[in-house]
């Protein structure tokens, strides 16, 4: 049979698929009922002595043989194809012609025998039996009288379409969404189970990526009009393919106590009326403008402070540098961390849930210039709690040892009111200006809920290492933290160290700032403190960032400040006899046999803070608002009480 093209046959596909009945509600017949009408048409010719090829085989054998061709994937047909016709190929270039001339003429087109179980069958037959259309058919024809028998390519292979994205279309989304999470997000590695890179931003639970698409169009709109914008899909992929660390936080994870009641107001407030629906709503978008501006005045601040500490010369680009000695501003973020436990195993007893172990604090002080955290591990025998001792102290004995001397200082830190927004704070701030320490300081504090900062990140990474080593001493939670980055930008300040016997110096800053400046009434309505040497002893107070600046004085009247004496010390209190008791017969066995004595020593009859002659700060006495003395006040229950008074 000679072999050609049909000029019946379809250029659109190679196949005819199949309609689907679920698709279109016809019924598609079976494999049996279609060889069946098949066989019983026939295919045409008259190879079988004058009867059609079809007629020479059962429905069983056609059958059988379409299934075992089904099994096959589309480059395994090919190849099969490819064989059949390579077996039945004519490969002669001459052609002696039939109409009684003995010169031979040079062949058009190449024929081809077809078989099946050893008789010749038309091409018709084949195609039927192979599942495959002429078109399908007549390229394979082409294919293996032009490159051979070896298996086909597609034409499009190795190429690029021309809708394909260009490298600068990858990078404009790249970059757009890496610099929209530097302004929105925050940072959270390793504080979630599911997220253990380091690189991770978390975006608040109100952003969604329909929302940054809209963001990325309007950007590059404004931008320039010649740049291509890519579709949602092709956004959205790219997104999770090369910027996976960014994502969206859940609504489980926004901590903030007002969005959470903002939210549940507006799921109440269905059948309210409309002016106490837009009450809500309007309280909810105040709340998040709010929320948003803060967050950028501190992606702002942290933004100048790296490109300061980069414009630094080489010789004062490190840490220790004397106080006000470097002629710029630096920001400083500092936090709490959650108490870790001593001894820690990863694989954890039973026995180890039900026990308390000795405790220790984490404190970070985040420079924020040069990307490293000073990490005091404070452990319980050294703990004088998380107030504003503890907090000063440390704070000062950083910018004292670790500082980087700039004479303008920022610090940022989170809203908790016991450790870092209370008077004592600004009332620090106001005594490094008033004694030559800074030129100025300002502190600035988040809206609550909305804290979350780089601090958490160093401790989510230290986080991270821990809970996958053992430790069974603060030495060793020591090398877990340095360890903990590969930039070393973790570093570990002990408040003793017990190969040194040096003790981190912590004062009673509380009780001797109260004698020099006067309490901030009204402190919680604030969140922004600036304070200056060019105006001693007035603060400036701002709502919000955008908010109007307010000054106030609280220095006292009649009182110096000497620039060389600092506060009494304060003696850690040490562990109790009891809690050495308990930690020596519940503790100790599930430390490491070297590290057992170091952690969980034998108790002693006495405290270990006695070895200090510091003594603790005491607590405040409660005078009465008359007469200034102790042991009773003005009036109790509306009835006068003061002596003074009733005389």
């Amino acid at each position: 049979a000679e072999f050609m093209k049909d000029s019946t046959v379809s250029e659109s596909t190679e196949d005819n698929p199949v309609l689907d009945s679920s698709v279109t509600g016809i019924h598609a017949p079976s494999v049996d009922d279609e060889v069946s009408a098949f066989l019983a048409r026939g295919c045409g010719c008259k190879k079988n002595d004058g009867m059609p090829c079809s007629a020479a085989f059962s429905c069983e054998e056609v059958t059988a043989y379409r299934f075992d061709i089904a099994e096959l994937d589309r480059c395994e047909l090919d190849m099969a194809l490819l064989a059949q016709l390579h077996a039945g190929m004519n490969a002669d270039n001459l052609l002696t012609n039939t109409r009684g001339s003995t010169r031979p003429e040079v062949r058009q087109r190449i024929t081809f025998t077809y078989m099946f179980k050893g008789k010749h069958i038309c091409r018709e037959m084949f195609v039927f039996l192979h599942n495959v259309s002429r078109t399908r058919l007549y390229n394979a024809a082409e294919h293996l009288t032009t490159n051979g028998f070896r298996p086909r390519v597609h034409g499009n292979k190795g190429r690029v379409p021309k809708h394909a994205c260009q490298h600068d279309d990858v990078s404009n989304v790249v970059d757009f969404v890496k610099k929209y999470a530097d302004v929105h997000a925050v940072p959270l590695p390793g504080r979630l189970p599911k997220h253990q890179d380091y690189r991770v931003m978390k975006l608040p639970s109100d952003v969604t990526k329909a929302s940054v698409y809209s963001a990325y169009c309007r950007s590059l709109e404004m931008l320039c009009r010649q740049i291509r914008i890519l579709s949602y899909r092709q956004f959205c992929r790219l997104w999770q393919e090369l910027v996976p660390y960014v994502t969206t936080m859940k609504p489980s994870s926004d901590l903030c106590m007002v969005c959470q009641e903002n939210v549940a107001a507006i799921m109440r407030s269905s059948n309210m009326p409309e002016d106490q629906k837009s009450e809500k709503l309007r309280a909810a978008e105040e709340h998040l403008k709010h929320a948003k501006r803060e967050r950028m005045e501190y992606n702002t601040t942290k933004e100048k402070s790296k490109q300061t500490w980069l414009n630094l010369p080489s010789t004062y680009r490190k840490q220790g540098n004397p106080r006000s000695s470097v002629e710029c501003s630096m920001l400083y973020s500092f936090d709490h961390a959650q108490l870790v436990h001593i001894p820690s195993n990863p694989l954890q007893p039973g026995p180890a849930y039900f026990k308390t172990a000795r405790k220790c604090e984490i404190f970070g002080i985040c420079c924020e210039g040069s990307r490293v955290q000073t990490n005091y591990i404070i452990d319980e025998a050294e703990s004088i709690g998380k107030g504003a001792y503890s907090i000063i102290s440390y704070l000062h004995h950083d910018l004292e040892t670790h500082g980087v001397g700039e004479t303008d200082l920022l610090l940022q830190a989170d809203n908790c009111v016991g450790q870092n927004k209370n008077n004592a704070m600004i009332k620090y701030l106001m005594w490094c200006c008033t004694t030559g320490k800074h030129t100025s300081c300002s502190i600035h504090f988040m809206i609550p809920g909305h804290t979350r900062f780089s601090p958490d990140q160093y401790f989510g990474l230290i986080k991270r290492k821990y809970r996958k080593t053992r430790i069974s001493s603060v030495a060793q939670f020591s090398k877990v933290v340095e360890q903990s980055t590969v930039t070393h930008s973790n570093q570990v300040q002990l408040a003793y160290d017990p190969t040194t016997k040096y003790r981190v110096p912590c004062y009673d800053w509380k009780s001797y700032l109260s004698k020099l400046f006067k309490a901030i009434p009204s402190i919680l309505n604030y969140q922004h403190f600036f304070v200056s040497s060019n105006n001693p002893g007035i603060v400036g107070l701002q709502e919000f960032a955008d908010s109007d600046k307010v000054t106030l004085d609280i220095r006292k009247t009649g009182v110096d400040i000497n620039p060389s004496q600092l506060p009494a010390r304060i003696a850690p209190p040490g562990l109790s006899f009891e809690r050495q008791t308990y930690l020596y017969e519940q503790i100790r066995v599930f430390c490491e046999p070297e590290y057992a004595d170091v952690t969980c020593p034998m108790p002693s009859s006495r405290a270990e803070a006695s070895v200090d002659s510091f003594p603790p700060p005491s607590k405040r006495i409660r005078l009465c608002s008359h007469c200034k003395q102790p042991g009773h006040t003005k009036t109790i229950r509306g009835k006068t009480t003061c002596p003074k008074l009733l005389n």
